[in-house]
Formats: structure tokens, C-alpha cells, sequence
């Protein structure tokens, strides 16, 4: 479960002697106390001196591929396409561990598929009530349909509450970490789509101090800069003080907010004005210049 999976991380720390970031702190299938019990155990390590901090997910929901429904034994068979199609191999599979094991089909979300659009943005347990089917067979269609590549077929989990990423977000060693890759808006990347991308800062930004009103604009401030620069031992970088690089963000605190939305994510954010990038305006009166100064950042640098 989470909590012990967490509390051997810790004692994995405790042992090895090394420093500990716990990386989302709740994973994907939390019960509604679970986020209590993650930090005190992490209170507890850090009190008993272990060096540990650790990181927030900043979206309600995860995204993975529809195939991890299928169970490891299952994909080492011969012939995967024809225990898909069977009502005995369905039943075999039901019975192993997946995404669904907790919570339920409720919480799974079909991302758009070309194949099935009128499955797609529902989630699994609406269209077993739509259908009168099991969702697991309208999930196993759609993975005997794409048996080719079965890559193609995603899903959200809503896995959060904002009472628990509230809870969490709240500690002072929370930081916000977002795994989502930005995209460029133009290029070959331009049809691309990655959930969080285009919102994740600000969505922290206005749901921490303008929504919950749980931490300072400094404080939000410093959880998005200067605590990832020190967590990651980026010496030069997270702060604005002579010596550093000359990376600014230049933003109306009333109006900065994200706007993109789950199926719609790359939406930029607004309020933004200006952004300077190692000393080049990269964003000039909210548009982007062209300019591009960004750098691999190694730690020390």
C-alpha cells in the first residue's frame, strides 16, 4: 500500500545514509487519510534526523496506458490477441491487481481515441451503465481492437481531492512537482499534448494563495523557485540576487491563473507578462519573442 511503500523508502534512507525527496508523496489510489498518515510519517523520519522532504503532484488525476489493466503473466503469453478475446482469459485477467483495484472504474477516463469517440472523455463505470456491460470487456475491446500497439489507448485516474493536495501542499516541505513535459506551441512538437504542461505552476500559484489561501504569494513564490533550486543543489539558480542567472518571471498576482483543462491542456496560462530566460526575454507583454536561451542545467550551475 502507499503508506508502506513510504515507510521503506524511509527506512531505505535511514539505512543507506543517504537524503530522501519522496516524489508525489500520495500515489495514485489514496484513501482519504492516507495523506495524513504519508506526512507524520515523514515528520516522524525527519525528526529522528533523517534529511527528507518531499513533493506534491499538482493535478487532481494521472495518466497512464489502458494496457496496465493487463497482468504481467499476460503478456508473456504466446498469443496475447487470443486471451483478449476469450471469456475465459478475461476472467483469469479480472482477477489480478490493476488500476482499478481501488476506487473503481469511476475513476478510470478514456483520453480520445479514434477508434472508439464515443468512449472517449467517459469514464469506464458511466459506459458500463450506459451499455449494460462489465467495464473491464468494453476495456478489453478496446485493447483486442488495439492488440497492433497497445500504446495507444489512454486513461485518467482521478486519484486526488483539493482537501488532500490542500493538506499536503500546506507542509513547509511540500514543494510542487509536476512530471509534465512542456511543449513548444509551434514546431514538431505542435499537435502534442501533455496533461499539466501548460498549467501545473499556475494552477499551485492561484489554488494555494487565492483559493485556499494557505500560503503567502512569497511563500508560493519561493515553493515554485528557490525550494527546487535548493532541493536539486542548483546553486545558481531560485533566487534574484547578484551572481545568480538572470531567470525572472514578471506576473500579475491577482490575475495569474491556469486555463487549460483536462481535455483541453495546452491552454497558456494568464497574468503572465514577462518572462526572462538567462537574461533573454522569452515572453514580451504576455507572447512569446522566439528568443530561446534555455540551457541544460547540471547541479552547481
Amino acid at each position: 500500500g502507499a503508506i508502506e511503500a513510504i515507510d521503506e523508502a524511509l527506512r531505505t534512507a535511514r539505512n543507506s545514509g543517504v537524503r530522501l525527496q519522496v516524489s508525489h508523496l500520495l500515489p495514485r489510489r489514496t484513501a482519504d487519510s492516507e495523506d495524513v498518515r504519508a506526512v507524520e510519517l515523514v515528520e516522524k523520519a525527519r525528526a529522528h534526523g533523517l534529511d527528507v522532504r518531499f513533493d506534491m503532484h499538482t493535478r487532481l488525476f494521472g495518466t497512464t496506458y489502458l494496457n496496465t489493466i493487463i497482468p504481467p503473466w499476460a503478456h508473456a503469453e504466446p498469443s496475447l490477441g487470443a486471451l483478449l478475446g476469450s471469456d475465459s482469459g478475461r476472467a483469469r485477467m479480472r482477477q489480478s491487481p490493476s488500476i482499478v483495484a481501488s476506487g473503481g472504474w469511476d475513476r478510470v477516463v478514456l483520453l480520445d481515441h479514434p477508434a472508439f469517440p464515443d468512449y472517449s472523455r467517459q469514464s469506464f463505470g458511466d459506459l458500463g451503465r450506459k451499455t449494460g456491460r462489465d467495464p473491464f470487456d468494453i476495456a478489453f475491446d478496446i485493447l483486442q481492437h488495439d492488440i497492433d500497439d497497445l500504446s495507444r489507448a489512454m486513461v485518467i485516474i482521478k486519484a486526488y481531492t483539493p482537501d488532500q493536495q490542500a493538506r499536503v501542499f500546506a507542509h513547509p516541505l511540500c514543494m510542487p512537482g509536476s512530471d509534465a513535459t512542456t511543449l513548444a506551441p509551434d514546431g514538431p512538437l505542435a499537435g502534442s499534448t501533455f496533461h499539466g504542461a501548460y498549467s501545473w505552476a499556475a494552477w499551485f500559484f492561484h489554488f494555494m494563495v487565492h483559493e485556499r489561501k494557505l500560503l503567502s504569494p512569497e511563500e508560493a513564490i519561493h515553493r515554485l523557485t528557490g525550494l527546487p533550486a535548493d532541493t536539486l543543489g542548483l546553486s545558481g539558480r531560485g533566487r534574484i540576487a547578484p551572481g545568480m542567472a538572470a531567470d525572472l518571471a514578471i506576473f500579475d498576482a491577482q490575475q495569474f491563473r491556469d486555463r487549460a483543462s483536462t481535455f483541453e491542456a495546452n491552454q497558456l496560462a494568464v497574468g503572465m507578462k514577462h518572462v526572462i530566460v538567462n537574461g533573454e526575454l522569452s515572453l514580451r507583454d504576455g507572447k512569446p519573442t522566439g528568443i530561446r536561451a534555455g540551457q541544460v542545467i547540471r547541479r552547481g550551475g
